[in-house]
């Protein structure tokens, strides 16, 4: 029997994380549908009807806004208590979407034409784009995705070792101080030095929130509390 392979089990599959990435999916449609009327509002004279257009428009963003968060919360909340080998993970993850992303990036490029005539020019403009990101918009998400990978594993060292409020510590500065020092910036014109805290901005907060409330068994008071803040996010 030494000699046998024994098979990995199976991760059973998790009815909730299949809904929320439905829905997530689901989401991204809408944000991109909506986001061509919503951003229409500056870019054109009004005229009669527009505004309920626009109006419509924003309250479907809303409520589909959260389905990208959504997305990385729950890789976080799959991924970061794994503990399997670096290595393998890098492996099976990081081909997934490198391969998805070179072929559409190489599509979109095509498609778009104004290529050299040259096909080692051609190849080589390509591989620029891909290395660049400069293909089409939506796949920069791709892009977020691999560099996240990367760093999962040293996530997964913090997580495994820190209480849970020093994961709460992160994520609270993650979550107050970005949207805090944008809004300043978008007030005041002045960006303040303390917006360099690289180390807390961008995804990396979905992934541990999403660990963070993935375990969690949220009672009814929470679940009232949920619902009774919803119509103020919506306003």
């Amino acid at each position: 029997t030494s000699s046998m392979t024994v098979s990995p089990t199976p991760r059973p599959r998790i009815l909730w994380v299949d809904l929320v990435r439905t829905m997530s999916a689901f989401g991204v449609v809408f944000t991109h549908v909506t986001m061509i009327i919503v951003n229409y509002w500056d870019k054109k004279p009004l005229v009669r009807g527009d505004e309920i257009w626009w109006t419509t428009s924003v309250f479907y963003a809303f409520l589909a806004r959260s389905a990208l968060g959504l997305f990385f919360m729950i890789s976080g909340y799959l991924l970061l208590p794994s503990q399997a080998e670096t290595f393998t993970f890098l492996k099976k993850r990081v081909w997934k979407l490198l391969i998805p992303l070179v072929f559409w990036g190489t599509f979109y490029i095509l498609w778009h034409g104004n290529l050299p005539e040259s096909l080692l020019k051609t190849v080589k403009s390509i591989l620029i784009a891909l290395a660049t990101g400069k293909v089409e918009f939506h796949l920069w998400f791709l892009y977020v995705f691999v560099g996240l990978y990367l760093f999962i594993p040293i996530l997964r060292i913090f997580v495994r070792n820190a209480k849970d409020s020093d994961i709460w510590y992160y994520v609270a500065i993650w979550f107050i101080l970005g949207p805090a020092f944008a809004w300043f910036l978008s007030l005041t014109g002045y960006q303040l030095a303390l917006t360099q805290f690289v180390y807390f901005g961008g995804f990396i907060g979905f992934l541990l929130l999403g660990y963070l409330l993935g375990k969690r068994d949220l009672d009814r008071k929470w679940v009232i509390a949920a619902w009774i803040l919803l119509p103020l996010w919506a306003a």
